[in-house]
């Protein structure tokens, strides 16, 4: 039996986003946008090999509070190829360029594993544009633990029902039953999956991210330290771990810790991919941290 980790969304909890377009140096981001433009700009970056629709749920639930925008970042989702670069400062600066297509100034940003890591590498570049950060189960800067990089074969093997390529639809089909995060939520969290792939006229199922792309930012990101220091990080700062967390060790948090007097931190029940397995919990945590005093 499936551990339930909170109460799933209802059909008609779920709002249907805007789809936005914004002109970037190397093309054209994707964008999901939720709420009155009026309202405050809260800014969600998705993980790796993911999308802006992983965020569905969280989003309808804080949709009355703030006006949303979630990004499809380069290699991903409707984003698709920018280039093959992928490091933090082309991230970051692509992502700058983003929320100054939009005209945002200054925004609350939220990112979730490796978006989160993004997140913390934006915040550092430019506090000024950053009104409080909140890292989702994140990458921490200092990399992922030299323990799961050294279990290579494990992190393939999770990775491998996520990634593809797939010969048929009844491959991708049945690989997608063997991801567990995948199935706590409704139809609209496969949607949002399917959004990782490219349904070809032959049948197969391919990433959209392609391979080069995912191993330059796993090996080259995910296992690297951050170059720019945290000292400049001095808005509030919220850390929300999964039960099951890509932060398992003390001294990651205690570091984080370190570097941010401010922050402020929650373990909530949920895997990895807290916005798909506890959403209602993890807006909760948000709403909480973004609107408290």
């Amino acid at each position: 039996m499936r551990r339930r980790y909170g109460e799933p969304l209802a059909e008609a909890e779920l709002r249907t986003p805007r789809a936005v377009r914004v002109d970037v140096p190397a093309g054209t981001m994707s964008t999901l946008e939720w709420g009155e433009p009026t309202l405050p700009p809260l800014v969600l970056v998705h993980g790796l090999n993911a999308n802006a629709r992983y965020w569905t749920g969280v989003a309808s639930l804080l949709t009355d509070r703030f006006r949303i925008l979630a990004p499809d970042l380069r290699g991903h989702g409707a984003t698709g190829f920018l280039g093959r670069s992928y490091d933090l400062a082309t991230t970051r600066g692509e992502l700058v360029a983003w929320a100054d297509g939009l005209g945002l100034e200054r925004f609350g940003l939220v990112g979730h594993s490796w978006g989160g890591k993004v997140a913390l590498d934006v915040a550092a570049a430019f506090p000024d544009r950053i009104r409080q950060l909140v890292l989702v189960d994140p990458v921490p800067p200092l990399g992922l633990h030299p323990v799961i990089q050294m279990n290579r074969r494990m992190m393939s093997a999770i990775f491998a029902p996520e990634r593809g390529p797939f010969a048929s639809g009844r491959d991708y089909a049945r690989a997608r039953r063997f991801i567990s995060w995948l199935h706590h939520e409704g139809d609209w969290m496969v949607d949002a999956f399917d959004h990782n792939f490219r349904f070809e006229v032959d049948g197969t199922v391919e990433p959209i991210l392609n391979e080069a792309g995912f191993r330059a930012i796993y090996d080259g990101v995910l296992c690297h330290r951050s170059p720019l220091p945290l000292a400049s990080v001095t808005m509030p700062v919220l850390l929300v771990r999964a039960i099951m967390s890509v932060m398992p060790f003390g001294g990651q948090v205690r570091h984080l810790t370190q570097a941010l007097p401010q922050l402020q931190s929650r373990r909530i029940p949920g895997e990895h991919s807290l916005h798909a397995t506890n959403p209602r919990r993890l807006a909760w945590e948000l709403d909480r941290f973004l609107t408290g005093p």
